[in-house]
């Protein structure tokens, strides 16, 4: 191994230690903040301390992603390395890249709800989740032109509806006042024999034909609304993200450290889909990877969508009981989730032939806005 090879392995390492120490530091004060702000509020007058405390608080919360950020920078420098040298070496791979630790954080349950907690508080702090016009990716766009189409279509329906029964009241009016004055005349006259009145019963029967067909053809249009609406929304990206960060990932390639330092099930999505840097750790940590990254838009549910990752807890019956699992979804038929692993990476299975447990709160879907299918 080159001295530089030596050299990029430990700043690599030096990332990944600073990233799990990030991690570590976010839980601890998404943990102790909330405490000590409660206690603050059950306490006496303000001390010293108290205010000394609280001109710090935004600098304790920030503390976390400056320590992410300068591991991503770290982390960049090495590509920026590797690259250079693979350039000077005329392409040839001599650089040898390291294998992440892999660290079990106990207590992951807490984790997960703490981090799930901020992910609300985005929420309800003011920021929203992007509108579907916003950003749709190019494997989703021909959704979205259904939708509009059928929006378009359904906002004609209800404009000729509305003129229909317009047509209709008008009319309506115009024959009852025509009765009455037949009437009017001869209180004995069998008014709804009289030929006008028969031909404008005749209109209005018609009327209702034409209004009943459209009201038809609308309930069907408000139904596909929903459901391409419903569809799309599970891949619109969630409270936070980015539209810049996620079209950069539309259609890119991950850079080959990504390949060759992730193994197993996490390899196998690399694979399959453009990451971010940050997302490929331990299976059980995809999730939150996902909410440390909001950025990116990435959410979850328990609908299987094509392109979508199966996340599985350690305590699933198919993953590995330290480390989870994570299987990409190729397709959906009917009912019928087909996927593909690091144990089963080149012909797609049924999900149930590999576990009967399809559902559940110890797995879910991970939606990635910038590939995964609505």
């Amino acid at each position: 191994m080159s001295e530089v090879s030596v050299r990029i392995t430990e700043l690599r390492n030096a990332a990944e230690r600073l990233k799990q120490s990030a991690f570590r530091l976010q839980v601890a004060v998404d943990s102790v903040v909330p405490i000590v702000d409660q206690s603050l509020m059950d306490a006496l007058p303000l001390s010293e301390n108290i205010v000394l405390y609280q001109s710090h608080k935004a600098n304790i919360a920030a503390m976390p992603a400056k320590i992410q950020g300068f591991a991503d920078n770290l982390s960049m420098a090495a590509d920026d390395i590797t690259t250079a040298v693979d350039g000077q070496m005329g392409g040839i791979h001599v650089v040898h890249f390291y294998a992440p630790t892999r660290v079990k954080f106990t207590g992951r349950p807490n984790v997960a709800e703490i981090l799930r907690s901020n992910h609300t508080e985005m929420s309800s702090s003011g920021l929203q989740k992007m509108t579907l016009s916003e950003y749709v990716s190019s494997r989703n766009r021909h959704v979205y032109e259904e939708l509009t189409t059928a929006q378009s279509n359904l906002n004609d329906k209800s404009s000729a509806l509305t003129i229909l029964i317009t047509q209709r009241t008008t009319l309506s009016e115009d024959m009852t006042a025509l009765k009455n004055r037949m009437l009017s005349f001869d209180a004995t006259t069998p008014v709804d024999t009289q030929p006008r009145v028969m031909a404008m019963q005749g209109q209005l029967d018609a009327l209702d034909m034409q209004i009943a067909d459209l009201e038809t053809e609308i309930n069907g249009l408000q139904s596909d609304v929903t459901n391409l609406t419903e569809r799309l929304d599970r891949v619109t990206p969630a409270v936070g993200a980015e539209i810049e960060a996620i079209v950069e990932l539309e259609g890119a390639q991950n850079p080959q450290w990504m390949q060759d330092s992730t193994y197993g099930c996490v390899n196998h999505i690399v694979d399959k889909m453009p990451l971010p840097n940050g997302v490929p750790r331990d299976a059980l940590l995809w999730d939150d990877a996902a909410m440390q990254l909001p950025q990116y838009g990435i959410s979850w549910g328990d609908t299987p969508l094509e392109g979508s990752v199966l996340q599985l807890d350690p305590s699933h019956p198919y993953a590995d009981d330290q480390y989870g699992h994570v299987l990409y979804v190729e397709s959906i038929q009917g009912d019928t989730v087909w996927v593909t692993d690091n144990l089963n990476p080149d012909e797609p299975v049924r999900l149930q032939d590999l576990t009967s447990q399809t559902s559940g709160d110890d797995m879910r879907y991970l939606y990635f806005p910038w590939h995964t299918g609505a």
